[in-house]
């Protein structure tokens, strides 16, 4: 069967979870939560100083940090050391719980292996309860190493890198991804 719909694709992103109670170092404390992906998190109080950061971190153009946090309140992030930007997050209402969890998008350049640590630089900012970051790094589709069964590469100018991947409504057009990060 043939479809009859436009079915095209720019690019995909991939976001490894990396648990904030699982091989980092900090120096707040680990919390528990059934709405915390994998029922645990690190909650980092208003001292300043307190810090998370995570090790070996693979290569991507995007952060996303997944909290809560009862109010508005700001973190340093940090690459390899260096002070790339204050993060400032908005509230959630609460600390825990099914509706207390939302995701901060954050472009910034992150290199394969990097140290990626967010650190309170200012005390007073409220308490923050991280429960994963994630690192996304886009594939462009039209670069795959396999397009299959009718599939193919066409210029658009809008795309991302200027390319998309076409006729994906024939019965069996593929992209397939080679090297995806787990």
């Amino acid at each position: 069967n043939s479809g009859d719909g436009d079915v095209r694709i720019d690019n995909a992103y991939v976001y490894p979870n990396y648990e904030s109670e699982l091989n980092t170092n900090t120096n707040g404390s680990v919390y528990n939560d059934a709405a915390a992906s994998g029922g645990n998190g690190v909650s980092l109080p208003t001292d300043e100083g307190r810090y998370l950061s995570y090790s070996d971190v693979k290569p991507g153009s995007y952060l996303a940090i997944r909290y809560a946090s009862s109010t508005d309140g700001q973190l340093g992030l940090y690459v390899n050391g260096k002070f790339i930007k204050t993060l400032s997050y908005e509230g959630t209402g609460a600390m825990t719980g099914s509706s207390a969890y939302v995701t901060k998008l954050i472009p910034v350049s992150i290199p394969a292996g990097a140290v990626v640590k967010l650190n309170r630089d200012n005390a007073g900012d409220s308490s923050m309860n991280i429960d994963y970051m994630q690192i996304s790094g886009g594939m462009e589709a039209e670069f795959a190493p396999g397009i299959y069964n009718g599939a193919h590469g066409v210029e658009n100018s809008s795309a991302s890198s200027h390319g998309v991947v076409t006729d994906l409504d024939t019965e069996g057009a593929s992209v397939v991804f080679s090297g995806v990060p787990s």
